[in-house]
Order: C-alpha cells, then structure tokens, then sequence
C-alpha cells in the first residue's frame, strides 16, 4: 500500500460514500473540515447505489482515481468481500466501513473502531479502563465498539440484545479480542440486563432504534436504577435527542448522541486516505455549530 510518508505529499483528495440511501450524510462537510485544515483540496462525492450496482460503483471510483471510498448501510458485508487486503480492525470484527485504494489492490479498513475510541477519550473525556460497560445490540456497531473496549482495558463488558442466537454469535466471533475483559450475554430488559444497569459506568445503543423515520422506539423499556452521572451514548445522531436519550437522561444519566463517534470516525478515514493528522473536535465544532 501507499505509504504515510508518500501519503503526506498529496494536495487533492478525491472521496465519497458507497450506500442508500445517502443524501442526509453529514460525511462531505466532514472531510471537507477535515482537508481544510491541512490546507488540501478535497472533493467528496455522494455515491447512491443498490446491491446490483455496487461493484461497479467500486470498480469506477477505482479507475477515476479516489484514494479511496467509506461504506454505508446495506455495502458493509459486500465491501468485506470485495476487499484483497485487511485491516486488523476488519480482520477481527468481520466488516469494514472504507476502502482504500491501490496498486496493490483494495484494503479494507473499519474506522468505527478507532471512532469510537477517539470520541470517549477526546471529546467525552471518559476513561473506560478497569470500569464496567453495557452495549445495545449485537450487529456490527457493536462487535466494533466490544473491539475498542477490550483495547481500552475495560474490565468488564455486557451485550444485551433481542435475539439469543445473535448473541451467541457475537461471544464466538469476538473471543479471539476480548481478552482479560469479562463478556457478559443478556436479553434486553431481562433480570440480568438492569442488574448489570445498576452498576454500570458507561452504556452504549449500538441499535438503530430511535433514528430517523423511528423517532418513537427505543432499545430499552421504561426507567432504570443506574449510578448517577453513568455516561449513557446513543449512537444514533439524527435525532439530536433520541427516545433513549431522553429516558437515560430521566435515569440521572449523562447522555450524549452519535455526533462525536461520527466526526471521529471520519477522521480517521480521512487521516488513512490522506496520510494528514486531523483535529476531530474541530470537525465536531464545525458541524454542530452549521446543523
């Protein structure tokens, strides 16, 4: 692949985002952000495509020259197998959300991972290590998130969701990273579930429940006994203030949205397509303060 150092000597990037639909994607404003404060140009293109026509979506972005393109909703487990190489990240959690072109082929990378990370240290200030987490959901946001907790040391980490044999998926596919953390399995709102409530220090909806077009649904049933302060994230960042935002925050929670998670996550796309460090709480700043 390309180098960083070769990399570092672009002054264009040109990007865009496989998926449908994609017409509400806050991801140009974010690379623009981005490119602006490493003094490039970057033109970044919204690429609307079904099933039949993603391959070749990919092979044209391929052959007019984009560094490389990030994936959306329904691409993820087509993209994967697109892909001729593989990110760590994508090797362990099974799917990606960018790829990234080359002589060599295409790599396929997962920047939730590192998004996720990136948002609890430098924009929710939250230091999971050695606390106790519960995650929402068993789909691919969430093997991502379980991948970030275990690197960051979290001691221990319940996945709570609505289909017993999703999860059990779940704790075979991701023993191999989980390491020294513990991993707990639950049906949502089950006995086991508000236990592991009561004592949590972080809680993460990594379920689409309360997006756009299901603004009344939430993952979770009625109010919880949770420690005071507990940082609860939606993942969800369209609405600003979800369902289960409003209930966590009825709970004595700290809440928060998706928005951090995103402009992280763009960053490290960006920064693995330009070879540029970019500042994503300035992204952040940026889109917040134009929505």
């Amino acid at each position: 692949m390309t180098g960083t150092d070769a990399r570092r000597g672009l002054r264009a990037i040109r990007a865009g985002l496989a998926g449908y639909p994609v017409s509400h994607s806050l991801s140009p404003r974010l690379f623009a952000a981005a490119a602006s404060q490493c003094g490039i140009a970057c033109t970044y293109e919204l690429l609307p495509c079904d099933e039949d026509s993603f391959g070749g979506c990919l092979a044209s972005c391929s052959e007019q020259g984009f560094q490389g393109i990030n994936v959306t909703t329904p691409h993820k487990e087509r993209a994967y197998e697109c892909a001729d190489m593989y990110s760590e990240e994508t090797r362990l959690t099974g799917n990606a959300n960018l790829l990234q072109f080359s002589d060599e082929g295409i790599l396929a990378a997962n920047t939730d991972v590192g998004g996720f990370s990136r948002a609890l240290a430098e924009i929710h200030g939250f230091d999971p290590a050695g606390k106790r987490s519960v995650i929402l959901g068993s789909g691919s946001v969430a093997r991502s998130v379980l991948l970030a907790l275990s690197r960051l040391k979290c001691a221990s980490v319940l996945v709570a969701g609505r289909n017993a044999e999703s999860l059990a998926e779940l704790a075979a596919d991701t023993k191999g990273y989980t390491g020294n953390m513990r991993l707990g399995l639950a049906l949502i709102d089950s006995e086991l579930m508000t236990a592991a409530l009561a004592e949590a220090d972080l809680l993460v909806n990594c379920t689409s429940a309360g997006m756009a077009g299901r603004e009344d649904e939430s993952p979770l049933g009625g109010f919880y006994d949770v420690p005071r302060g507990m940082l609860a994230i939606d993942l969800v960042y369209h609405p600003a203030v979800t369902r289960f935002i409003a209930q966590l925050r009825n709970c004595g929670a700290r809440t928060e949205n998706g928005l951090a998670m995103l402009a992280c996550q763009a960053a490290e796309a960006f920064e693995l397509l330009s070879g540029h460090k970019v500042d994503a709480q300035r992204m952040l700043a940026g889109i917040k303060g134009r929505r």
